[in-house]
């Protein structure tokens, strides 16, 4: 799965983040259930937290990171963390959730430098498909690919707001392309969702089988989803 100003522009999904300030984050939401008066001190002890998370999930490439050691890179108490989290589970949400802002982040990035619908689709579908080709990005994300679907059976709710996000960049571009004649989905939310599925399985078989896609492997990947929305 930091501060917008110090995400690369390149491959913001090689990096860890340093600090959550969406007001649409699970974290934000968890800062003011817990802390209201304190905000700012709220703000900072959960980003550290989250930051010792990844740090310590990438160093042990486990989905359950040890909590204690979450809290020690953090120095942070026991009694600190069950102020913001009823659970281990509810940090590994919060935790997804700011992955889920860095790489659409990265997606925006990517589609804003393409000039149509039918490019900027093809940027979103190979910007999430570098979580594969990166290998520093593949090495923090394979833990999720293993342990999230616990979380996402606790919190479905929250765990659908996370791709939701990555779905709209791409629901808008499939849009714009009906309108302009570039396309031709009937339904251009569940086209998204379906090419959110397949494109998401084809990276978390390459994460998991510690393989990277080749450029035909890319390639086939964005034309059958340029198929699906009857692309002209």
């Amino acid at each position: 799965m930091s501060k917008p100003a110090a995400r690369s522009k390149t491959a913001p999904t090689d990096q860890p983040p340093h600090s959550l300030a969406k007001a649409d984050s699970v974290s934000t939401r968890l800062v003011e259930r817990s802390m209201s008066r304190r905000s700012a001190v709220a703000s900072e002890e959960v980003g550290r937290i989250v930051q010792a998370t990844f740090d310590v999930i990438a160093d042990s490439q486990s989905p359950e990171p040890s909590l204690r050691e979450v809290l020690r890179r953090a120095r942070l108490s026991t009694a600190t963390f069950y102020r913001y989290f009823r659970s281990r589970d509810e940090l590994i949400l919060v935790v997804l959730d700011e992955g889920s802002w860095i790489l659409t982040s990265y997606l925006e990035h990517r589609m804003a430098g393409e000039a149509d619908p039918v490019a900027k689709v093809s940027a979103w579908i190979k910007g999430f498909l570098h979580q594969a080709e990166s290998p520093t990005a593949a090495d923090r994300t394979r833990p999720f690919a293993v342990g999230s679907a616990r979380v996402e059976s606790q919190f479905p709710v929250e765990h659908r707001r996370l791709d939701e996000r990555m779905v709209k960049l791409l629901e808008d571009q499939i849009v714009a392309g009906n309108e302009t004649g570039m396309f031709n989905s009937l339904d251009p939310e569940r086209d998204a969702w379906v090419i959110l599925d397949f494109i998401r399985a084809g990276v978390l078989h390459h994460i998991l089988a510690r393989t990277k896609p080749s450029k035909q492997t890319i390639d086939h990947a964005v034309s059958a989803a340029l198929r699906i929305l009857g692309a002209s």
